[in-house]
């Protein structure tokens, strides 16, 4: 039913309707588990996790709701709701679910949820302004990960090789990519150079491997435009029960002399915890553009690294 206010225009109608729905029906869902439509990202270009969210209060302002799988917290004002839905086929043991869609983006990062307008929720003029927001510095994201057989060229660069060659190497590499925002632009990173620092099982500090150098580029200070897929090189296996070694390449700009080996290495911990970070020069300063984190460790036989993506804050001496 409308009430009275809500008589007065269309519009002014809506928009009581769906405060009104919104908070009667809520008030009603504490305790169900829910899942957001659209499902929540998770930062550094992980794959999205159709997560289930408990509704955990409910108040005049919103909701308050935590993912029970990473125990991230968010609040939910009412106007960032669009609707409440039911999922009766997913009801067991007294436990109701649900679903919630959103105008908004939610995005899991250490420790906190980041909370975005929807694109398509937002006038044009609004469209315009986030757009310059979004695009303070480049969206880079990690797409995915790689095991290739590497060797390096009378230059000094790691290259791609058959798997059989006597001169190659077991690598694993990350790949990432400059990505566009959704109206489809960006901005190209200048001077993107990658930081690969290890902590020991004990909690000790391990190696720092920085810059690193990237698959198929002379430099490891390199330009990624919008768009752009890069991969980077995080270490070598030089066959089994001889561990893994990690890479600085020195070689950042024209400046190195032709023919001088700009790479150094060291054997990378069997066991620990790793973390990946990528920097970039924004509007004229160095900037953290990427950070991800990983627990890491090597399997001697076959000579084969694991690592699982972790919190940086579970890193203790980095």
């Amino acid at each position: 039913m409308w009430d009275a206010t809500c008589r007065a225009c269309l519009t002014v109608q809506i928009k009581c309707k769906i405060v009104t729905v919104n908070k009667d029906q809520l008030k009603k869902n504490r305790g169900y588990h829910v899942r957001v439509r659209p499902v929540a990202l998770r930062s550094g270009g992980l794959p999205q996790i159709d997560d289930d969210w408990l509704i955990e209060s409910v108040d005049d302002v919103g909701l308050t709701i935590k993912n029970t799988r990473t125990e991230h917290r968010s609040l939910l004002a009412y106007d960032h709701i669009r609707e409440f839905m039911t999922d009766v086929a997913r009801d067991t043991g007294g436990i109701k679910h649900g679903f919630l869609r959103l105008k908004v983006q939610l995005t899991l990062t250490d420790g906190n949820v980041l909370i975005e307008p929807l694109w398509e929720s937002l006038p044009p003029v609004a469209q315009r302004e986030l757009s310059k927001v979004l695009n303070e510095k480049p969206n880079i994201m990690m797409i995915g990960y790689q095991y290739l057989w590497l060797k390096t060229d009378e230059n000094h660069i790691w290259r791609e090789t058959w798997r059989d060659s006597s001169e190659g190497q077991k690598a694993l590499l990350f790949t990432f990519v400059n990505n566009p925002d959704p109206s489809g632009s960006g901005l190209d990173a200048f001077s993107v150079r990658a930081q690969v620092t290890f902590e020991w099982d004990t909690g000790a500090p391990g190696p720092n491997f920085s810059p690193v150098p990237w698959l198929g580029e002379e430099r490891s200070f390199i330009d990624i435009p919008l768009g752009v897929e890069k991969k980077l090189v995080i270490g070598t296996g030089l066959g089994p029960q001889q561990g893994w070694y990690g890479y600085k390449s020195n070689r950042i700009n024209g400046g190195w002399a032709r023919g001088v080996n700009p790479l150094e290495s060291n054997p990378i911990p069997d066991l620990g915890k790793m973390r990946v970070r990528l920097i970039a020069s924004v509007e004229g300063k160095s900037e953290i553009i990427w950070m991800s984190c990983f627990s890491w460790k090597v399997q001697f036989n076959p000579n084969h690294p694991w690592f699982e993506q972790i919190s940086c804050k579970e890193l203790e001496a980095v």
